[in-house]
């Protein structure tokens, strides 16, 4: 992928929880653009995330899958990481 950019929108934190709105888009390899509306809902534990619920319409997993099966493609670490986060790793 390129051209990613996340555009934030709304950041708000209470406590231990953390809400962001963000619009993600990048260019796809076939030269098509895409661009999600995404909510994200983060949980705090011990200085670390122990919740990250990313939504995203449409689902760049459902836009994405058929690439990384095709071509080999990694989902960019903007999808997951692009407000410093991480999911975790199992």
């Amino acid at each position: 992928m390129k051209d990613v950019r996340i555009d934030d929108l709304e950041l708000v934190a209470e406590g231990d929880a953390v809400f962001a709105r963000f619009n993600y888009s990048f260019t796809l390899p076939d030269g098509g653009t895409t661009t999600a509306r995404t909510m994200a809902y983060y949980r705090l534990a011990d200085g670390k995330i122990v919740v990250n619920d990313v939504m995203s319409v449409p689902d760049m997993l459902q836009v994405l899958g058929p690439l990384m099966e095709k071509e080999g493609l990694e989902i960019h670490e903007a999808y997951w990481g692009g407000h410093g986060f991480a999911p975790a790793k199992s």
